[in-house]
């Protein structure tokens, strides 16, 4: 599997696209992209899979001429390629399918979405080497550590959510360095976070199910700030790698509660 050719699934959107209505522009995206997809998601309408993709960067049917800007950038494919190769080798992950599509305007230059069986990466045709490398490898960590763990979205703890969290932006660190840090990582200090871990975290670290986690991962704007569960998975899991000495691979297979309970932010 590895990088799959969308660049035609592209070229295709675009010359069709560039002749008809917005109405109809909808369709095209759908069956020209997300039809394909259905044998990744079997249990989903192709209308679903839009949805989902759309939901998190998917570039929008009128957007069609973000396509042809990305498709003037052909190495990128390659470029993902041989990092996931070099990825895979090095934490011993599985092999699955990656999608490569632009992102929508507005958006952040690069996005990404991993699922147990596969990624999708959204980019900018802008992107540096070492940005598109650093998206890859936060959502290919996820995946490994997704296919470590054998369990179901709705079948993770809130303790599971920050740790997948954390283990990314602390392998994109060893792998890349510190510039290439998701900017949330440096939001709060540990000093910051530690009193907000204490009265909301800790009650909740046994929370199920992805979707309930989402207050705490992005903030509820009330008693959560901004990002404070994807800070707080980054500056947990780094202080446990400091304390242990241990490099990201050496993480992948550990339990949450163990990454947890070894980190500075136990006994608070």
């Amino acid at each position: 599997m590895g990088v799959i050719e969308t660049a035609p699934m592209l070229a295709k959107v675009v010359a069709l696209c560039s002749k008809e209505n917005t109405t109809k522009m909808v369709e095209i995206h759908c069956d020209e992209l997300c039809m394909p997809l259905q044998k990744l998601f079997p249990w989903a309408s192709k209308e679903a899979i839009q949805y989902e993709l759309l939901s998190n960067g998917l570039f929008q049917p009128f957007e069609w001429r973000q396509a042809k800007r990305l498709l003037r950038n052909r190495e990128i494919w390659s470029i993902v390629e041989q990092e996931y190769e070099r990825l895979r080798n090095l934490w011993h992950g599985p092999d699955i399918p990656i999608y490569i599509f632009p992102i929508t305007k507005g958006a952040p230059k690069k996005n990404g979405i991993a699922y147990s069986n596969g990624l999708f990466l959204f980019v900018s045709e802008a992107l540096q080497v070492d940005e598109l490398h650093a998206l890859l490898a936060h959502e290919y960590n996820h995946v490994c550590r997704l296919y470590y763990l054998k369990r179901k979205p709705n079948e993770l703890s809130l303790q599971d959510s920050l740790v997948i969290e954390g283990l990314a932006e602390c392998a994109v660190e060893e792998l890349y360095g510190e510039r290439w840090l998701s900017p949330w990582t440096k939001y709060y200090t540990v000093e910051q976070v530690l009193p907000i871990w204490q009265e909301h975290f800790i009650p909740a670290l046994q929370l199920i199910d992805i979707e309930k986690h989402q207050p705490y991962l992005f903030g509820n704007h009330e008693k959560l700030p901004s990002w404070i569960g994807y800070c707080i998975g980054y500056r947990l899991v780094k202080s446990f790698q400091q304390k242990k000495d241990l490099i990201s691979v050496d993480l992948l297979h550990l339990p949450a509660q163990t990454i947890v309970e070894g980190s500075a932010f136990i006994p608070y």
